[in-house]
């Protein structure tokens, strides 16, 4: 039986007070928590997205839920201020013309996803213009790995750095797809990463360390999770697993968070999602709703987000 559609909007008001803008850093999409207006949406279609553009958003997180038709799950952000790029996002696109697109915009890939269809494995891609803050010499992606593949690659290209990760059913069997960047200059971080694993030890590392996720992944076959970390900076990023869809849009309502990576996988009683978020308030309010849920359970619907 198909499932309902669903289709989820966020909307946020720009904050009153401001906040000192950091300074520019290399991932708008996961390292900013600047206020800003953003929106999510599911299982929605490639025109709802371009609506959405026209009114000033751009795509920084995009997942296919269905190939044929195209539905799609998307995390957007106004862009303008700090998050302002020039920016690109595609369906459908085979391996060469993903770099022919690269080479056409002058752009690099901050989001890859792999998907099955009738004519073999399609991109969804996202890239941004490589040039000013965000330029790197090096950038690059790959697909088609193994997880011993990536284990290699990474032990073998030490100046390198994996931004995202996705893993994929081809047809045989679990494959990763990742983009990267040039691990020096003002891209020079350490990081982290882990695949296939449960999300308890994900949830570990992520308490037991000064880290931030800056993308989570499950697994396709198995239900594992996959996961890339940098060093904390101070400014707090949540995850969820397995979230229903009410559950999620209470959430991020009642905290004041937006959503940098969405993950979402269906049980037979509907969809759930795993996702990454930061704030999207300003100091006061994160400081005022903080001392208020802290007295209440996370179910608790509260005045103040």
């Amino acid at each position: 039986m198909k499932l309902p559609k669903y289709i989820f909007q966020i909307l946020s008001a720009a904050c009153l007070v401001a906040m000192l803008t950091p300074a520019l850093k290399a991932q708008a999409q996961t390292d900013l928590s600047t206020p800003t207006n953003w929106l999510w949406l599911t299982q929605t279609t490639v025109p709802q997205v371009i609506s959405h553009e026209l009114n000033g958003l751009r795509v920084v997180d995009i997942e296919v839920e269905n190939a044929s038709p195209v539905h799609l799950s998307v995390s957007m952000v106004q862009n303008t201020g700090v998050y302002a790029k020039n920016s690109w996002w595609y369906v459908g696109l085979t391996f060469s013309s993903v770099n022919t697109l690269l080479v056409q915009n002058n752009a690099r890939l901050i989001d890859v996803e792999p998907y099955l269809t009738t004519n073999g494995v399609r991109f969804a891609v996202v890239m941004i213009e490589n040039t000013g803050s965000d330029f790197a010499s090096n950038h690059g992606w790959q697909f088609n790995f193994s997880e011993a593949q990536v284990d290699a690659w990474v032990n073998l290209n030490p100046n390198l750095r994996i931004l995202d990760l996705q893993t994929y059913d081809d047809g045989t069997g679990t494959r990763f797809a990742f983009t990267f960047i040039g691990n020096s200059g003002a891209h020079q971080s350490d990081w982290w990463y882990f695949l296939d694993v449960s999300s308890a030890v994900i949830s570990s590392f992520n308490s037991g360390n000064d880290v931030r996720m800056i993308d989570l992944e499950r697994t396709t076959i198995g239900g594992g999770y996959s996961a890339v970390f940098v060093p904390g900076d101070g400014e707090l990023t949540h995850f969820r697993i397995g979230m229903t869809l009410d559950e999620l849009a209470s959430y991020l309502s009642q905290n004041g968070f937006r959503l940098t990576d969405i993950e979402r996988h269906e049980v037979f009683n509907g969809p759930r999602f795993s996702v990454l978020m930061r704030y999207a308030v300003n100091e006061r309010s994160y400081q005022a709703n903080g001392l208020m849920r802290a007295f209440l359970s996370e179910s608790t619907a509260s005045g103040l987000s």
